[in-house]
């Protein structure tokens, strides 16, 4: 019998820090069938310019797979740095030679696109490729996890991203969206909406540590029953919408007495890290509130302590399919979060969870107040959530379907 060649995935991303596209791929780069696919991850710093590799790069040298690392992918955009991304990658290619390219993030997308063609176009030229060993046919996949165009910036960034998004589609085979809201959003349209599939985020089953354990871990709290926990979990960044949540639970702490809350003491819990990381302490300080404000950073494996929140609070501004909703649904908390995204596929509003317009701190406190009134809507709401997470967004499918987009 002959042995069975394996596929080479070449996974694509801007940044190696821990938010929701590198928890995508580090699942995938990790779940993939062993037998079937070699992985390989190509990815940048924490964002800024020059900045080392993150958490991402760790988990996976930990799990043993290869990342190569390209110093030059930012966040924000620096036209020679992103002309020595292009050529950097097309190298990367020339000597990975993948069978199949995955790009996640939208300059990931762009920059890995573009220079597949170029790879590829090269490649058909004999006097330009020297290279007889240069593989031309690799397939390439883009996942969307919110498209760069929803965010409220300018005019100028909004048509920019737009262009670039619409490229990136234009030179994929194919595009999975992450949620029916990135779907229908699709730049598809101008190309061929046959490019598009729908496959949603998806989480394991996972064991939660007790609520007590959990609690301690949150917070250092020392007022048990008579504290209320808020908690939320992402990357801190203006897309989050964390100021509007900071501002929310300042007014419910301010007019606690006033509301007749049956709660002595409240926390809000940050669990994440982020560029904006110090104008939301320089935030929690302007409204007095840093006893009751506790950032944690990074916590590895902190889905695990959900269970030591009474509430669980998701302000974005733009998302894509958040893993820490899905997470928190998981875990049985009633969650309150910006109706924005493919949140509403994972929430229904009143029955689920409860939605709120984003950038909007009254709608958040008002919500948050109701739940904190109401123990048996939190009881509810959070399982009414998990069941939907256990029926409607398992993992093992969403990987089943990503290794058909690779096997099409």
């Amino acid at each position: 019998m002959e042995p069975v060649l394996k596929k080479k995935v070449l996974f694509v991303i801007t940044k190696s820090n821990w938010g929701g596209a590198q928890r995508y791929v580090y699942d995938l780069a990790t779940s993939l069938p062993k037998e079937k696919y070699e992985n390989v991850v190509v990815l940048g710093g924490t964002g800024a310019m020059g900045s080392a590799p993150g958490e991402l790069a760790r988990k996976l040298s930990l799990k043993k797979v290869r990342t190569v690392f390209v110093k030059t992918f930012t966040r924000e955009i620096f036209f020679l740095g992103e002309f020595k991304s292009l050529w950097e990658l097309v190298k990367i290619l020339r000597k990975e030679r993948p069978d199949i390219i995955h790009l996640n993030s939208p300059k990931a997308a762009f920059l890995g696109s573009l220079a597949s063609f170029l790879t590829n176009f090269v490649s058909h030229i004999p006097f330009l490729n020297t290279d007889s060993q240069t593989a031309s046919s690799a397939r390439v996949v883009f996942t969307v996890h919110g498209w760069p165009f929803k965010e409220k910036r300018g005019i100028f960034f909004r048509a920019v991203s737009f262009f670039g998004s619409w490229l990136s589609v234009f030179f994929s085979d194919r595009v999975i969206a992450v949620s029916k809201d990135d779907e229908n959003l699709s730049p598809c349209f101008l190309t061929s909406k046959d490019k598009i599939t729908l496959i949603r985020n998806g989480v394991r089953p996972q064991k939660f540590k007790k609520m007590s354990e959990s609690r301690e871990e949150m917070s250092d709290d020392k007022h048990g029953k008579e504290t209320f926990m808020i908690g939320t979990l992402g990357e801190l960044h203006k897309n989050k919408g964390l100021f509007f949540a900071i501002k929310a639970f300042a007014d419910i702490l301010k007019d606690k007495e006033l509301y007749g809350l049956p709660y002595k003491h409240f926390v809000l819990v940050v669990v994440g890290e982020g560029e904006e990381r110090q104008n939301l302490e320089s935030q929690v300080l302007k409204y007095e509130i840093q006893d009751s404000v506790k950032f944690k950073g990074h916590m590895e494996e902190a889905s695990v302590f959900l269970k030591g929140l009474d509430l669980f609070l998701f302000p974005s501004l733009k998302e894509g399919l958040p893993y820490a909703v899905l997470e928190a649904g998981a875990a049985g908390l009633p969650v309150v979060a910006s109706s924005v995204g493919g949140i509403p596929e994972i929430i229904t509003d009143m029955e689920s969870g409860i939605l709120v317009r984003p950038e909007s701190a009254e709608e958040l406190r008002s919500a948050i107040k109701f739940l904190i009134l109401r123990k048996n809507h939190r009881k509810q709401f959070g399982a009414k959530l998990k069941e939907k997470i256990m029926s409607d967004f398992s993992f093992e499918e969403m990987l089943i379907k990503t290794v058909n987009v690779y096997d099409a």
